[in-house]
């Protein structure tokens, strides 16, 4: 259950993000309903898949130089694009759900130009005009879940009944809307790389929410450190992790539960674990289901 900090972090976030959100989805309208809808990619019914996320696994272990060896569908976040590409791993699917501008340099530069068959997956209610402006690649657009859509005051159901396109749950971030996207194309199973959840550091001055907590804390440091936990990955590491972390881990692990697909957590600083989700080595994974 979450902690009603958690919950209080989650309000703040949201208050906080709601005008932006707003304003980028307001600018963004006719694109969005001129655009493609998810449900017009192509299946990958019963098709093996590794979902890339950006956490620390992925760098401490040397994931890329491994994921070489996969030639089978990849489905990446938006920051993984371009490290992606420049290892020679080229992802079928990149999505984004977050309302920065800056997550449009993420499409910037010829290496991503030269790959334009790559489809690109975004939020329809969040992502920042200058994204979809600078974004080469064909864009697929969802309305993500925020609240119940069956209910009448429901904003998920007015922004569908806006754009009609298909309501989907991305669980906070862009990596968890990856998993999302490959559960929602039929991918089984699905592999997920770098969707860690924690962090590999001792220093809480480089964690993601690090300044979020120390308004919330007045700065005092003590208040900081019981927004954080140490914990144990599937893999027997000790990492930190906080608050929001675990908030959205809480978000993502029923659908972990419920899912068609058999998903298999391939970085061993992840904290993502349940009674459907295995752990297994990148490598391993590769030779089973290549």
């Amino acid at each position: 259950m979450k902690s009603s900090v958690a919950d209080l972090v989650q309000t703040l976030t949201f208050n906080k993000m709601l005008p932006i959100w707003m304003s980028n989805f307001a600018r963004n309208i006719q694109r969005i309903l001129n655009g493609k809808d998810i449900k017009e990619l192509e299946r990958m019914d019963k098709e093996p898949c590794i979902v890339v996320g950006a956490g620390p696994s992925i760098k401490h272990f040397r994931q890329l130089d491994i994921l070489k060896k996969w030639k089978g569908n990849v489905i990446a976040c938006d920051r993984m694009l371009i490290p992606l590409l420049k290892r020679g791993i080229k992802p079928k699917i990149v999505c984004s759900v977050d309302a920065d501008e800056s997550i449009s340099n993420f499409y910037a530069g010829s290496l991503v130009k030269k790959n334009r068959d790559i489809k690109a997956v975004m939020s329809a209610t969040s992502i920042h005009p200058k994204v979809i402006e600078k974004c080469p690649l064909e864009m697929y657009f969802f309305v993500p879940i925020w609240d119940d859509p069956l209910k009448p005051s429901s904003l998920t159901r007015v922004f569908y009944f806006m754009v009609k396109k298909t309501m989907m749950e991305t669980y906070g971030n862009a990596g968890s809307c990856a998993w999302a996207i490959a559960h929602f194309l039929g991918c089984d199973p699905i592999g997920i790389l770098g969707l860690d959840y924690a962090y590999y550091t001792k220093d809480i001055r480089e964690t993601t929410y690090f300044q979020t907590f120390k308004t919330l804390s007045g700065g005092r440091i003590n208040k900081m450190l019981s927004y954080y936990r140490i914990v144990k990955t599937w893999a027997g590491y000790e990492v930190i992790t906080d608050i929001m972390w675990l908030t959205y881990l809480q978000l993502f692990l029923p659908a972990l539960s419920r899912a068609k697909s058999t998903t298999y957590n391939l970085s061993p600083l992840s904290i993502i674990t349940n009674e459907k989700v295995r752990g297994m080595g990148l490598e391993e994974f590769i030779r089973k289901f290549s």
